[in-house]
């Protein structure tokens, strides 16, 4: 079990990618984001999760908002999830509810001066709110 919320302890913002050059049906994470993922388990004392959850939630000025919590026995795999391999060692689940607000989507690790995070490169996302915390998508796409 996770020691604290997951979700919180990841610092994430938001950005528009334009012209991104991704899969429109997968979601996937760079070698530094995946790297980043495994480190922060090991810290929480969860090394050997080999899952992770990202939610969408409605959140923030928005609209909606990225957390992800480790996929294990306090938070099982469910059968709604859909699963992308995002190396050898961890996969990301998402419910299939969700799934259309991000399809394409690159997860990123960035650092920033002292801090570092992940970044979303969501094809979907239309827009953020002026702290960068949570996102808009087109009702269009994903009703």
């Amino acid at each position: 079990m996770l020691k604290g919320n997951f979700y919180e302890k990841i610092s994430i913002k938001c950005f528009i990618i334009d012209n991104m050059n991704t899969s429109t049906t997968a979601i996937t994470a760079t070698p530094a984001a995946v790297t980043y993922i495994k480190k922060f388990l090991e810290k929480q004392g969860t090394p050997k999760v080999q899952a992770v959850r990202l939610n969408i939630v409605k959140a923030g000025c928005s609209g909606y908002r990225y957390e992800l919590t480790a996929v294990d026995e306090a938070h099982p795999a469910l059968e709604s999830d859909k699963i992308f391999s995002l190396n050898d060692q961890l996969s990301l689940h998402i419910d299939r509810k969700f799934f259309p607000y991000v399809m394409g989507t690159v997860i990123d690790y960035q650092k920033m001066g002292l801090g570092e995070q992940l970044v979303y490169q969501n094809p979907n996302q239309t827009g953020t709110c002026g702290c960068g915390e949570s996102f808009t998508v087109s009702k269009d796409n994903n009703e």
